[in-house]
């Protein structure tokens, strides 16, 4: 899954890709890797769903600014 996000070219396409994905499809390690990306803070405590949602909510912020 990380592939494929990092092959989107812009903010349109990684919110689209992503919000077509669920919770099950990523590993954590993704997860954590696509935070990092984003510049989203996160720990190590946080379970695949709740950087699942931190990431979503992220690219609907920016999504949300970019109207």
């Amino acid at each position: 899954m990380l592939k494929r996000f990092l092959s989107c070219v812009d903010k349109n396409q990684r919110y689209d890709f992503f919000s077509k994905t669920g919770v099950d499809e990523w590993d954590k390690s993704e997860l954590s890797t696509v935070c990092g990306i984003l510049s989203i803070d996160t720990d190590e405590e946080k379970t695949e769903a709740e950087l699942y949602r931190l990431i979503l909510a992220e690219l609907s912020a920016r999504m949300e600014t970019a109207a």
